[in-house]
Order: structure tokens, then C-alpha cells, then sequence
């Protein structure tokens, strides 16, 4: 299987059964010598290339363009912003071709009605440390704090193990039955979105929803839609709101640049908050007990996806951190390939430390100094969990994590964050006034209450966008300048 021979280069063990699954799909959808030849610089452009050709079935293109996705967060390459644009055209034209041929009897939704009824879309509920589930049923306990809230339908795919149901009775538990909870599977129940139209008017929220799934363009002619866009990547698909933590003024050029329509990019509102169950600062972990030097200055990166994430750039920089400063120690946790990993022990040496997964991460990160996230779009579970336990955020300015930080510790490339990082080492009492603003934003971000008041304007504001393109067919509403 040339396809998958190509794949498996470069990828992390843990995803390579994913893969192969992918390359085994493609072989059938695009014909198995499709894309005998490739390599990491013309990928992209065979695949989305044949996508555009016209031979392949809409259904077969949508999926190849998910699986696209997943193996750019991977794998990689990441996509450039011109074949993100060109993807992302073709799957809209798809998705709002297929919308606007349902015909739909004239609704009335009244905003009252709207506002009492919720469907949230959350994906799999794969287990209490996979950020986007655990963050779904935050997303649930925090509607539940309405009072006027009269039903909320969690649908959900795939099983949901014991210690996703235990974080599920802790977090929701308690909800009033006059809240009218129900976890829906789609799996269980194939005609979960019929039964949703027949409960009457309610609002819909995607929260991680696989980007292709269907019932995201088809809710858009149903009601008013809610979409939480998980960092800086524009959505594939129209809701009459998105938001994510990032300023508005910075998701713009990115959104334009990856092809965006100008609807989209003015639906954007900011959240200053996030559905974050705060657990409170972890117990204190002794450095002793992870066999890292009491004295030294430990730098910390963290991620499941980091033969990916961890570029030439990044390793190279750290690598002269360390070198210039003895006292320094790079503890990386998380998956690391083996030749990377050999390459970091011999070249650092005592200064590397490994640890492949720690179960108590969030006491782990009480014996960090700096969290340094690496040049990625993801890592936003991860530098939360280290903001909460007080090691210091290093970001740059672009992905999960840099919203996380104040603007103003935001670098702006790459060599003003190793420049940053060298500040935080040399400078004396430098931790301690980054500290305070990264507390007092982890202290917004994770504020339920805040955050309600937010959630309620995004729908109230979903509702206004949905009455104003009534009776236009979707398209049109994407396309207007």
C-alpha cells in the first residue's frame, strides 16, 4: 500500500492505526494508484487537486477533505493558507448545495422558545482527559446554570467508557430534572436530528463537532447556531455565530487569508471565558520525586501530537537556551518518535528529561518554571493544566495557547519567544510579574458565571442573525459581502 507506506513516515505510533484506516478508505474513494508518488511537498496539492477534478462523489470528497484535516493534525504537513482556502471552498459549495435543496415548511422561532431549548453537537465523548470531551460537558453544566433553561440534548458519538461517565455524574449530576438533560447517541439513535426539529424551535451548538459532520449546515436552516471554532482555523461550515478566545482583530487576516467569506468573519464574537471546570491549584509535587534538580530552572513542553508540533525552529532554539545555561533543564512529556527522542539525549544529555505520560500532569507542572508551547495550533488542555498549577505560559501569538496568555506575552515570532524565554531565565524576578496577569487571565477564562452571561448573548445575538435570513436560502447568506 503506497499510500499508507508514504503516511506511516514521520508519524507518531499512536496514530499510525488511524492512518492506516485513512489509507485504506483512500485507496477505495480515490483508487488505489491515485497518488502513487507523493511526498510531503506536492500531498497536498495531488489530493485537493483530484477533489477538484469532478470524478469523485460529493460524500466521497466531504470525507477525504475530514481525513485531510487529520492527518495535517497528525501527521502533517500543515496546509498552506492557499490549499486550506481551496478545501474549504469546496467543501462549503458542497454542504450549502446539499442544505438548500431540503425543502423546509416556514418556521416560526421565537426567541423565547429558542432560548429555553438547546441541542448541543459534541463529537465523541472519547474520555475525561481528551480535552474536547471533558470540555463538552462543561459546555453542558454551564447552560445548566440557566434557570430558564428547559431542555438541553447532549448527542454525542460512539461509547462512552466508565471514566467518561464517572467525569459525566460528577460534572452534571446535579442538574435540576427541570433542566430536561439527555445524553443522545448518534450511533444509538440514526434519527437523533428528526427528533431534535420534532421537540419544537431550540437553539444549536457545536461544540468539537467533526468539521464535516452534515447536521452542522443542515441545523443552520433549522434554527439559530452556536459554533465554538477551536483556535484559528476558519470553520468549514455556517453558524450564525462563532467564537473562540482570541480578539477579533486577530482571527480576521487569518480567516480572510485561509479563504474565509467576509459572512463568516463578521459572525466571529470573542469570549472572554470558557466552559473550564477549575479544579483549583493541584497539590505541590516535589522535584525529587520526577528526578529533576531542586536548583535548577526547568523548562516544560508538553503534547500528544509532538512529532508534529516539535519543528527544527523550536529544537534548535531550546537546544541554545540550554546550551548557554547550564541550570537549565528541558523536560518534554508526551509521545516523542524514537529518532527524536535519541537525538535529544545525546546532544542535550543531562539537560533533557523525558517522561512518555504522567497520569497527575497537573502536579507535574507545579515543579515547572515555564511552560513552552511549541509553534502549533494546538496544546490549549495541556497550558491550561500548567497555568492552573502557576508555571509561567510561553507562547507566540498565533494558536490554542496564545489565547490563553495576555496580549502582551504573546511573541510575535520565533525569535522574539526565544528571546522572551531568555528574559524569563536571566532577569530576577521576571516569573513573578509574569505570573500575576497570566493568574488573573486563567481566573476570567475559567469564571462559569462570566462566561453564562457570554453563552446567553452569543444566542441571543444567533437568534437576531437567524430572523434576519429567513426565507434566503443559505448560500446567499454565505456569499453577501
Amino acid at each position: 500500500m503506497a499510500l499508507f507506506d508514504f503516511l506511516q513516515e514521520g508519524a507518531q505510533e499512536r496514530y499510525l492505526p488511524s492512518i492506516k484506516i485513512i489509507a485504506e478508505r483512500w485507496d477505495i474513494m480515490l483508487g488505489e494508484d491515485a497518488l502513487d508518488g507523493v511526498n510531503d511537498y506536492n500531498f497536498a496539492e495531488r489530493v485537493i487537486s483530484l477533489l477538484e477534478s469532478g470524478k469523485y462523489r460529493a460524500d466521497f470528497i466531504l470525507q477525504v477533505i475530514s481525513d485531510l484535516g487529520s492527518i495535517a493534525w497528525w501527521r502533517g504537513p500543515h496546509l498552506s493558507d492557499g490549499h486550506a482556502g481551496r478545501v474549504a471552498a469546496l467543501a462549503r459549495r458542497l454542504h450549502l448545495s446539499g442544505a438548500d435543496a431540503l425543502t423546509l415548511p416556514p418556521r416560526d422561532i421565537p426567541l423565547s422558545a429558542a432560548r429555553r431549548a438547546h441541542v448541543v453537537f459534541a463529537g465523541d465523548l472519547a474520555g475525561p482527559f481528551h480535552s474536547p470531551s471533558r470540555g463538552a460537558i462543561d459546555y453542558v453544566a454551564a447552560l445548566a446554570m440557566d434557570p430558564t433553561v428547559e431542555r438541553i440534548d447532549l448527542h454525542h458519538g460512539g461509547e462512552i467508557k466508565n471514566n467518561m461517565q464517572a467525569y459525566i455524574d460528577e460534572r452534571l449530576g446535579d442538574v435540576p430534572p427541570e433542566r430536561g438533560l439527555n445524553l443522545i447517541s448518534t450511533q444509538e439513535n440514526p434519527d437523533y436530528l428528526v427528533d431534535a426539529i420534532r421537540k419544537g424551535p431550540c437553539t444549536y451548538h457545536f461544540w468539537c463537532e467533526p468539521i464535516m459532520a452534515p447536521q452542522i449546515t443542515i441545523a443552520s436552516r433549522l434554527g439559530p447556531t452556536v459554533m465554538f471554532t477551536c483556535g484559528d482555523e476558519p470553520p468549514p461550515q455556517y453558524a450564525d455565530v462563532f467564537w473562540y478566545f482570541h480578539e477579533p482583530q486577530h482571527m480576521a487576516p487569518i480567516w480572510k487569508r485561509r479563504g474565509a467569506p467576509a459572512s463568516y468573519i463578521r459572525n466571529y464574537v470573542q469570549s472572554l471565558s470558557g466552559p473550564f471546570y477549575d479544579e483549583g491549584p493541584p497539590a505541590p509535587r516535589a522535584r525529587a520525586e520526577v528526578h529533576l534538580p531542586q536548583d535548577a530552572f526547568v523548562i516544560a513542553t508538553v503534547g500528544n501530537r509532538l512529532a508534529v508540533d516539535l519543528d527544527e525552529t523550536f529544537v534548535t532554539g531550546i537546544e541554545k537556551i540550554l546550551r548557554d545555561r547550564p541550570n537549565c533543564i528541558w523536560l518534554v512529556v508526551g509521545g516523542l518518535p524514537d529518532n527524536l527522542l535519541d537525538a535529544c539525549q545525546a546532544i542535550l544529555g543531562d539537560q533533557f528529561r523525558y517522561i512518555y505520560q504522567d497520569l497527575e500532569l497537573a502536579r507535574l507542572m507545579t515543579t515547572v518554571d515555564v511552560f513552552a508551547n511549541p509553534f502549533r495550533q494546538g496544546g490549549g488542555n495541556s497550558a491550561m493544566i500548567a497555568l492552573t498549577a502557576g508555571a509561567v505560559l510561553l507562547t507566540t501569538k498565533d494558536g490554542d495557547v496564545a489565547s490563553m496568555a495576555p496580549p502582551e506575552h504573546r511573541a510575535k515570532d520565533p525569535e522574539d519567544y526565544f528571546a522572551r524565554l531568555a528574559m524569563l531565565i536571566d532577569t530576577p524576578g521576571a516569573l513573578d510579574a509574569w505570573r500575576e496577569p497570566q493568574r488573573e487571565r486563567c481566573r476570567v477564562m475559567t469564571d462559569q458565571t462570566h462566561f453564562l452571561s457570554a453563552l446567553k448573548a452569543m444566542v441571543d445575538l444567533a437568534h437576531q442573525r437567524f430572523e434576519a435570513r429567513q426565507g434566503r436560502t443559505l448560500t446567499s447568506v454565505v456569499e453577501e459581502d
